[in-house]
């Protein structure tokens, strides 16, 4: 891993999405720790230095009162454990930065619109903008469509684009196609995907066709690849194809991370059956990162796996917000 790391620093991944602050919000007893799929020790042992944590809920009744919640556990991190998590990039300690995977974490589906944008408004005046903003999850909420779903852009998701800080991108991980198709028209930001793989190697909703691929390409925006299965295939070999593919169609400056690595108890109870083995034995949680990362050096060389596991994520996106 030395082949990539940068003077004075003793790792090298960047990974743009890991679910832990749904975790830590299911109960005030949960730690970031090994049953979190985001320990310390998982990231370090992985070489993860930088990791992006969204706050996430599904669309239901209530969900609006997540993003204050899930906020409080990203605050947890670096009062409660200085030595392991910062929100600047230090010597010794994980860089953590925060996004939002789906509205409904601020925007209740019946109330004014207003309420959210100020939810949303005073969590920037606090922690900054997030890096990101994906407005739907799976199915629809008043913003628009989620991956599968056939809705795209609302008079209410028009306005919390406008509403979002310009250093914030727009993540098209849980989008469906037209909603994603409106936001490129709508919206001039950054696009990126966070964690979605390409649908032409593995035909999944969640995974980007090819013209919003080159979209995020064209905008310099970035793809970060997730290493779940039914995203990337049953076997650890399609991961590689995806990278393969990406160069092939010459988007190697938009590779970047994205794992997607969660723990089974922050998943709602009506799909912990469907996701169940839904990620490899090898590859279950951030330790893995470092294996991946090893043997993408191995097959496409240094200079790839510097842009898809650091450089690529840090100067497109994180740099910048």
């Amino acid at each position: 891993m030395e082949l990539y790391q940068r003077e004075g620093e003793e790792a090298t991944v960047i990974d743009l999405h890991n679910d832990l602050l749904s975790y830590l919000a299911l109960s005030p007893s949960h730690m970031p720790d090994e049953a979190s799929c985001c320990s310390a020790r998982q990231l370090r042992e992985g070489g993860i230095r930088c990791q992006v944590l969204p706050a996430f809920f599904q669309t239901i009744a209530g969900s609006e009162k997540t993003l204050e919640r899930q906020l409080a556990c990203f605050r947890r991190l670096f009062e409660e454990y200085p030595d392991d998590f910062s929100t600047s990039l230090q010597p010794g300690r994980i860089h953590i930065r925060w996004a939002i995977e789906n509205v409904s974490t601020f925007l209740g589906e019946e109330e004014p619109l207003e309420n959210g944008i100020n939810r949303l408004q005073a969590a920037c005046q606090e922690f900054g903008p997030p890096v990101y903003v994906s407005l739907t999850w799976n199915g629809e909420n008043r913003c628009g469509g989620g991956a599968g779903a056939d809705k795209g852009l609302t008079e209410d998701g028009r306005a919390i684009l406008e509403a979002l800080d310009r250093r914030v991108a727009l993540d098209l991980s849980h989008a469906s196609d037209r909603l994603a198709y409106d936001m490129a028209e709508h919206s001039s930001r950054l696009l990126i995907a966070s964690h979605s793989n390409f649908r032409s190697v593995m035909n999944a909703s969640r995974n980007l066709p090819d013209d919003l691929a080159q979209e995020i390409v064209k905008r310099d925006g970035v793809i970060g690849l997730n290493v779940i299965k039914p995203f990337i295939g049953n076997s650890k070999d399609s991961f590689f194809d995806h990278i393969d593919y990406a160069l092939s169609h010459g988007w190697e400056g938009a590779l970047s991370f994205g794992a997607d690595f969660y723990s089974m108890e922050s998943v709602p109870e009506d799909l912990k059956e469907e996701l169940v083995g839904h990620f490899f034995t090898e590859w279950k949680d951030p330790s893995s990162a470092r294996h991946i990362a090893a043997e993408v050096v191995s097959r496409f060389g240094t200079d790839i796996a510097r842009k898809l596991f650091w450089s690529n994520a840090w100067e497109k996106l994180l740099k910048r917000s």
